[in-house]
């Protein structure tokens, strides 16, 4: 069948971005998709994101405040809290 092709099934944008060797969690959250890979259980995304430090930088962003001036900080906090909030 063709469905049990490995060449014909699409990653994710979220598993391209744990395939590189560098990346940080801003990265990981402004993909639009992270909430359905963490919703399907995601193993590698869930095994980076419970790290202590991880876990940590989420909550920040939850409890701290955006800079008044930083456009981008206003609109990354909307998604943070989104994303902890239904994960």
């Amino acid at each position: 069948m063709f469905w049990k092709l490995a060449s014909l099934s699409a990653s994710s944008p979220v598993d391209s971005i744990l395939d590189k060797e560098d990346y940080t969690l801003e990265e990981l959250l402004d993909e639009e998709e992270i909430i359905q890979e963490c919703k399907a259980l995601n193993s590698r995304l869930i095994h980076f994101l419970r790290d202590k430090a991880r876990v940590e930088q989420l909550l920040r962003y939850v409890v701290e405040e955006p800079l008044e001036d930083d456009a981008d900080s206003k609109r990354a906090f909307k998604y943070y809290l989104a994303f902890l909030f239904i994960c």
